[in-house]
């Protein structure tokens, strides 16, 4: 789990999924990179859930993409407060898997089966069956990787989105441009100044 340390990022029904996977026999590694408030406090939560002692806690890191490349899954179970998590988007394109709760913006990028396993928000125990499958089902978690990168490199890169952001201004701003208004002529000239 790569995130901000903050309640509604889902590190509580992350620590659940973890048990019932280790309670089912599954030997895995996890880890926990981000900061944010003192890290303790979710140590803490890791020990209360019954799994502090197999939670790795790295604190803020700024190689992320190599972290990404590093992990066999990816977890996002935000459980609100979610936009299109940034993250989501720099996991596809590394070519890492993801498994998402139904929140927000994730299924927007998160598509079930496609693109990576969605799990309903706080449901700990379908998120720990989706990891499970990340790593059983290694043909089509490998296939929905590959079609997460794709579709980062169609929707979300830089030229992409330059466009759509061009496309914006030129919708909304070239009535402005065609037949300014003596406010805005006023203020252009007096910050030219």
């Amino acid at each position: 789990m790569v995130s901000v340390l903050r309640s509604w990022k889902g590190h509580s029904t992350f620590f659940d999924a973890i048990r019932l996977l280790r309670d089912s026999g599954r030997d895995f590694q996890y880890v926990v990179v981000g900061g944010g408030v003192p890290a303790e406090i979710y140590q803490e939560k890791a020990q209360s859930h019954g799994v502090g002692d197999c939670v790795k806690f790295t604190g803020h890191r700024e190689d992320i993409a190599e972290v990404l490349r590093a992990l066999n899954v990816l977890c996002i179970p935000s459980l609100k407060h979610e936009g299109v998590p940034q993250i989501g988007l720099q996991a596809l394109a590394c070519g890492t898997p993801v498994v998402g709760s139904d929140c927000g913006g994730i299924p927007e990028i998160i598509l079930d089966g496609r693109t990576g396993r969605i799990f309903p928000t706080g449901d700990a125990a379908a998120m720990a069956a989706r990891i499970a499958a990340a790593v059983d089902e290694q043909a089509h978690t490998q296939q929905m990787s590959r079609a997460g990168r794709a579709l980062v490199e169609r929707e979300h890169s830089l030229d992409t989105m330059i466009d759509h952001l061009t496309a914006l201004y030129q919708r909304h701003l070239a009535p402005a441009r065609s037949q300014p208004s003596p406010t805005r002529m006023t203020a252009v000239t007096a910050f030219g100044q």
